[in-house]
């Protein structure tokens, strides 16, 4: 990442909205905003309020989208919103950045004792936790291919018996059955997804993971009166 150079991270993945703006290691803008319901029809003013404190989205050269995993929607708004920002815009770069990772950078930020191994949780509903496993690679959290949906607080236990774990604080109470020490954050940080490889622009912000994929229900032939 050159120092000079301006970068921006959004991430969307659940109701709350995670915005930053970096340039080298100086965190110019941290903000978050809780949505109401599913409407985001303000992030595009919230946005451009927040970046106005360090001279607006045009001075952005590089985007970090979080890349879930996350809400269908608030992914693909979010990965849509910014494409449309860097298009046809010379010389600015944009890439998806794990969300979870992100969540573990913010839970753990002092890297000289970050945790090896981590295990992200999130509440599935229905009763169900989901876990994605990272390692740390560097001072960098990557996703190592662990995925596991928790019915009970036995399984949950035994895969973090060696891992740390963490959440949203929003996902607490679903936890609280599961009866696991976790490492709660209230929000994930966007400037952690700046953080994260910084300069691998390798993976798309169209490569996102669904919490829950989304259900296409066919539609049915009319029936016919006669």
């Amino acid at each position: 990442m050159e120092d000079k150079i301006i970068c921006g991270a959004l991430d969307f993945s659940w109701g709350e909205a995670a915005f930053a703006m970096m340039q080298g290691d100086q965190l110019l803008v941290r903000e978050n905003h809780l949505f109401s319901g599913h409407d985001a029809s303000r992030l595009p003013e919230w946005i451009a309020e927040a970046a106005a404190k360090a001279g607006g989205v045009e001075q952005i050269r590089e985007w970090t989208v979080g890349a879930g995993p996350g809400s269908f929607s608030g992914l693909r708004i979010a990965s849509s919103y910014v494409m449309g920002l860097a298009y046809g815009k010379e010389g600015v770069r944009v890439r998806g950045v794990s969300t979870a990772a992100a969540m573990a950078l913010t839970a753990f930020p002092d890297e000289q004792n970050r945790p090896q191994e981590v295990l992200v949780l999130f509440d599935g509903k229905r009763s169900e936790i989901i876990g994605y496993g990272l390692s740390l690679q560097g001072t960098d959290y990557v996703q190592n291919g662990y995925k596991e949906v928790f019915r009970n607080g036995d399984e949950l236990r035994s895969a973090a018996e060696n891992r740390a774990v963490c959440a949203l604080e929003k996902d607490s109470a679903a936890l609280a059955s599961f009866e696991v020490k976790v490492n709660y954050i209230p929000s994930i940080h966007a400037d952690a997804l700046i953080r994260l490889m910084p300069g691998d622009f390798s993976s798309p912000p169209t490569a996102l993971e669904y919490l829950r994929a989304a259900v296409f229900v066919p539609p049915k032939t009319p029936r016919q009166i006669l």
